[in-house]
């Protein structure tokens, strides 16, 4: 990575014999045969699940050996060592770096935020970073120390309810190449140090949660409540059966045999009594007998016919004319 820090990788050891818990990096400069002093990677890798590490810091143009070692809580395992070129001096400045800014909690009132890059490593990424920050209103930048081994730097003491600008530098040898600047508010960062301090985050509380289940469950029974009353002040079905097969009824909401009179002759209603419901009209009387009494083409009244014939027509002719007066 540029002219003065390698990339480093590597597997994982084939026998751990125990928990692997991280790992350690030496390196010494190659004079011809001779090698220089062995100096250790700073930090050391403190996780058993990282494969790949930087190690910056070096001299241009010049010869490495690089030792790695598994370690365990019993201490380090076997060395595997590699030697490794550095790249000449730069002749020309890096890429432009990428970078993303996320929140750390404070526990104060100031903001801490968490500046993390990635460099171009297709192009020529630079052999060490560091970042750039100003409030949005002022413009002298403020310099974060220039980290080596590290992708990230850790901002602190910024002030609240303010915009900050952002911007990464690479560099290599004597070139430097800032990033896009990104402004970012800092009145977002103050929920998180509230909580550290003992406030309450509202959007994550439980009494916020309940409220809000509350008022969904009184929203479904009110509507429940509605579309029951709005069922009860409908029509039967009875109802809209009868008025399709055009029984209308009646505004006054009696049964027609108590109106029908009333309606014909424009008198008052009147209860008709027993004896009265048992005689039928004379009008209707005389036209029924008529229609049905006088010669054998009436069809449906003769003996073998009608009602009457069917269940007397084996009687004798007494009881048969007894039978007929009687109904």
């Amino acid at each position: 990575m540029g002219s003065s820090a390698l990339l480093l990788e590597w597997q994982r050891p084939q026998e751990i014999n125990g928990i692997l818990t991280g790992y350690r990096i030496y390196y010494a400069k190659v004079d011809k045969s001779e090698l220089g002093p062995l100096l250790e990677r700073e930090p050391g890798i403190r996780s058993n699940r990282t494969t790949k590490a930087k190690l910056a810091g070096l001299q241009p143009h010049s010869k490495y050996r690089v030792t790695i070692r598994a370690t365990t809580a019993a201490g380090e395992g076997m060395p595997f060592y590699t030697d490794c070129d550095s790249n000449p001096q730069a002749t020309e400045p890096p890429s432009m770096p990428r970078f993303k800014v996320t929140h750390l909690n404070s526990g104060n009132e100031y903001v801490r935020k968490k500046v993390t890059w990635q460099p171009q490593v297709d192009g020529n990424p630079g052999s060490h970073f560091y970042v750039q920050y100003r409030k949005k209103t002022e413009t002298q930048w403020y310099m974060s120390d220039q980290q080596l081994n590290e992708n990230y730097v850790v901002v602190q003491g910024l002030e609240q309810d303010d915009v900050y600008q952002f911007r990464v530098v690479a560099v290599d040898g004597e070139y430097e190449t800032p990033s896009l600047t990104q402004d970012v508010y800092m009145g977002a960062a103050a929920m998180p140090a509230a909580a550290d301090r003992g406030g309450v985050v509202v959007h994550s509380s439980g009494w916020f949660i309940g409220m809000l289940l509350a008022l969904l469950f009184l929203f479904a029974v009110c509507v429940v409540v509605c579309l029951v009353k709005r069922n009860r002040g409908g029509k039967y079905a009875v109802q809209e059966q009868e008025t399709a097969h055009g029984r209308h009824e009646y505004e006054d909401g009696g049964f027609m045999e108590y109106t029908h009179q009333d309606r014909l002759g424009g008198g008052e209603k009147r209860k008709p009594s027993i004896s009265s419901e048992m005689r039928m009209p004379a009008e209707s009387d005389t036209e029924s007998i008529a229609d049905y009494a006088d010669g054998n083409d009436a069809a449906g009244m003769d003996e073998d016919g009608s009602f009457i014939g069917k269940y007397a027509k084996n009687r004798n002719p007494e009881q048969s004319s007894a039978f007929a007066t009687l109904v």
